[in-house]
């Protein structure tokens, strides 16, 4: 059978999305090629359509990037600003960066390719969306860095950077400026 007829037959059965989703996959250079747990555990963290659970760790992972967001807009209305209300959004900022924390080490742990996983821009707005809440904890409230502490609060705005992981045209406008700095290198160099 010629390649040509091959082609018609997987398209007529729809299996080209799918031959054309293993090779992506297989392109990936962050992906794990071995042993068999890391690479089933990068796919259950990176990619929703390799499993029911997967799927339903994406959208577990979805609602909390959004509850996090709104209660990020919350917390900045006067209506919000009791003991009780910021008791509240301490704790679920606890338990939404301790799990995102826990995914980025997880994933970290089982890339390919250490370096290029830290410097990707999705793996930056991770960064970004977590470290805040480290450096609160490390900073006293009452004292002079109180002017750090605002513009680490402010930084809280990256979780709603994370919805890029779930959309391909977010995903898009983060990678332009990443792909775009060769050649801006060359003309600021000319």
């Amino acid at each position: 059978m010629n390649d040509e007829v091959w082609a018609e037959e997987l398209n007529f059965y729809n299996i080209q999305h799918e031959l054309h989703a293993v090779q992506i996959k297989a392109q990936d250079p962050m992906r794990p090629k071995f042993p068999v747990w890391k690479m089933r555990l990068w796919d259950f963290l990176e990619d929703a359509g390799t499993s029911a659970p997967a799927r339903i760790y994406s959208c577990l992972s979805l609602a909390i990037v959004l509850a996090a967001t709104a209660l990020f807009v919350l917390e900045s209305m006067l209506e919000f600003a009791t003991p009780r209300w910021e008791h509240i959004f301490f704790v679920y900022e606890v338990v939404s960066v301790a799990f995102f924390t826990l995914e980025y080490l997880l994933r970290l742990l089982v890339t390919e390719q250490r370096r290029l996983f830290m410097m990707s821009s999705l793996n930056l707005v991770d960064l970004g969306a977590i470290i805040p809440f480290y450096i609160t904890l490390l900073v006293p409230e009452g004292g002079g860095g109180m002017g750090v502490l605002r513009v680490v609060r402010l930084t809280k705005i990256f979780r709603i950077l994370r919805i890029g992981k779930y959309s391909r045209g977010l995903q898009l406008l983060l990678q332009v400026p990443e792909a775009s700095i060769p050649a801006t290198r060359v003309l600021v160099c000319a």
